[in-house]
């Protein structure tokens, strides 16, 4: 379960948290955001984990995008974070050219399938970077 929280923040009053004990469950956190199509966009987020296990690489942030029809076009997905990681680390990873095609967009924070434990994201951006 996601939860805004108002204990252990990076920097203002509240983050973002996540809870799960069952490998079943997967669930992400999103945010409509628009971009530029032929832009290329920087996301970053900071990051910090708790007993987060699993084969995958934990937790993340990703850029996604859709066509006008909400069909998944495709995205953009930076490395995570897993295990104990109490201090804050910073992720930072850049999009490929947004498509043409692409009608809407999202930002992303979530733990990888499969996984269990707790996480935290906080200070989440994105910004262009360059136009192609």
């Amino acid at each position: 379960m996601f939860a805004i929280v108002d204990q252990g923040a990076l920097d203002g009053d509240h983050c973002l948290k996540y809870v799960n004990d069952d490998p079943e469950r997967y669930l992400l956190c999103s945010q409509s955001i628009e971009l530029e199509a032929g832009a290329v966009y920087e996301m970053a987020v900071s990051v910090r984990t708790e007993g987060l296990v699993g084969e995958e690489f934990g937790a993340s942030i990703c850029v996604e995008w859709a066509d006008g029809d909400g069909k998944w076009l495709g995205g953009s997905y930076a490395g995570g974070r897993r295990g104990d990681t109490p201090e804050w680390t910073r992720i930072v990873h850049r999009t490929r050219p947004i498509p043409a095609e692409a009608a809407g967009c999202t930002v992303k924070c979530y733990v990888r399938r499969d996984m269990t434990g707790t996480a935290w994201w906080d200070d989440v951006s994105v910004r262009r970077v360059r136009r192609t």
